[in-house]
């Protein structure tokens, strides 16, 4: 990725042809209503939209709300509870902190 100013970058990869068969099916303007059948960085955006929900949900195990908390030990003193590690998740965006 280059930036190209504050609000956009440049993207530059390589897609199998399967990808690509996907590509120009979902840049159809029947099936991307509103957008300009060539823009790219819509569709893009789009995927990406419809992707982070599932990725959050993974990453926090499906878990919206923390489930009641259990009074459990861990034998690994290095072991960070789940809770955090969801809390933690919220609170960065996801990002990494470092970023």
């Amino acid at each position: 990725m280059t930036p190209l100013s504050t609000e956009s970058y440049a993207v530059q990869f390589t897609m199998s042809a399967s990808a690509h068969e996907k590509l120009r099916y979902v840049q159809s303007p029947a099936r991307t209503p509103g957008a300009h059948p060539g823009d790219l960085a819509q569709v893009f955006e789009r995927a990406l939209d419809a992707l982070i929900p599932q990725i959050e949900k993974q990453k926090l195990r499906g878990y919206v709300e923390p489930p009641p908390r259990r009074s459990r030990v861990s034998a690994n003193p290095r072991r960070i509870p789940a809770h955090v590690k969801r809390a933690v998740w919220q609170r960065d965006e996801g990002r990494c902190a470092r970023s």
